[in-house]
């Protein structure tokens, strides 16, 4: 079982996943824009790429779990390069 965390702040979400992983399972070149992009991690935004992510990994037969870590205010991960 895979367990990756979940970014909240009061207006959205995002997960953080390996960049290596993206590439593994042929998904690096598929995400949009609306992810964010920091060191070896994507933080794939919940509406868009988030779906993507997770039907991709159940066709593989990969389970995934996650945690989740809200924030009251707006997210650091705003300032973060965009993923494209």
């Amino acid at each position: 079982m895979n367990t990756f965390t979940v970014y909240t702040d009061p207006e959205h979400g995002w997960v953080k996943i390996p960049k290596v992983l993206l590439r593994d399972i042929d998904l690096d070149d598929k995400i949009s824009s609306f992810s964010y992009q920091r060191n070896k991690f994507a933080y794939l935004e919940e509406d868009c790429d988030l779906p993507l992510f997770i039907s991709r990994m159940k066709e593989l037969g990969r389970d995934v779990k996650f945690k989740v870590q809200h924030a009251d205010r707006t997210s650091k991960l705003r300032n973060y390069n965009p993923y494209k």
